[in-house]
């Protein structure tokens, strides 16, 4: 049966037979020299390690640039401090006290998540139209305005009354964010503007972290309306005092020109 089968030589291209030639001559190498693949791992070490220490100089280089920075250092500060005071409140406290009040909870809390988002919105629009030029000082005035709202939601502490703070809150907060923003591209070098941005995050993150573990245990011991009021009570004097003391230093850096410092 099989010897009435016709026979075909098996072809083999040019090309082919290189690749296979190739990968013989590679195997062979490698059962001759099984350390190589080893030594040139070892040689890619080097490098790695360097970049390591590259990026940990920038680090450390970005922080050693900021602590020099008034204005920046003022900046990153404060917001650790607002974020910090909001995050809870915001993203769970809110959430806990409308479970509390009414069965239709989360069909409330996204109701009034789509009312902030869509204030936000509207005064990111509107912003740039009547703010030029943005400062410290409006940051600060943002974040009074964003410490109203949670004030005001926490004293009166109801329904109706969540979604007027929300809806202050919608109004400072993205003046607070557009004025960070703003400033950090005005004040910050083009080479450094990378690491400013990526070290504003980490400092984000970091503070909703620290504000979500310590919330949650002080949630077990005290009210919600009480962490409320007491969020937003310090997030508006610490807002007024940065404010103050702007509007302060600026006053004496035009009364005395001369840098003391220096």
């Amino acid at each position: 049966m099989f010897a009435s089968l016709p026979l075909y030589p098996l072809q083999v291209t040019p090309r082919e037979t290189g690749r296979k030639n190739k990968w013989s001559l590679e195997n062979a190498n490698a059962c001759r020299n099984p350390l190589k693949i080893d030594l040139i791992d070892e040689k890619n070490v080097a490098p790695r390690h360097k970049k390591i220490k590259a990026a940990l100089f920038a680090i450390f280089e970005f922080v050693h640039w900021v602590r020099k920075q008034v204005t920046i250092k003022k900046l990153f500060l404060f917001t650790f401090i607002t974020v910090f005071f909001n995050t809870w409140v915001w993203e769970v406290g809110m959430l806990l006290a409308l479970s509390k009040m009414s069965s239709a909870s989360e069909q409330l809390y996204s109701i009034l998540q789509g009312l902030f988002g869509g204030i936000v919105i509207v005064t990111n629009i509107i912003i740039p139209y009547f703010i030029k030029k943005m400062t410290l000082r409006h940051y600060f005035i943002g974040s009074i305005i964003w410490a109203t709202g949670i004030t005001y939601y926490g004293l009166l502490y109801d329904i109706p009354h969540f979604f007027i703070g929300a809806a202050i809150v919608g109004i400072g907060m993205p003046l607070a964010s557009l004025t960070r923003v703003y400033i950090v591209q005005s004040l910050v070098p083009e080479d450094k503007m990378g690491r400013a941005f990526s070290f504003n995050a980490v400092l984000l993150y970091f503070s909703n972290t620290i504000s979500l573990a310590l919330y949650g245990i002080f949630s077990l011991h005290v009210s919600i309306q009480f962490l409320m009021c007491v969020s937003g009570i310090f997030m508006l004097l610490v807002s007024l005092i940065g404010l103050l003391s702007s509007i302060y230093f600026t006053k004496f850096g035009r009364r005395f020109p001369i840098h003391f410092h220096k």
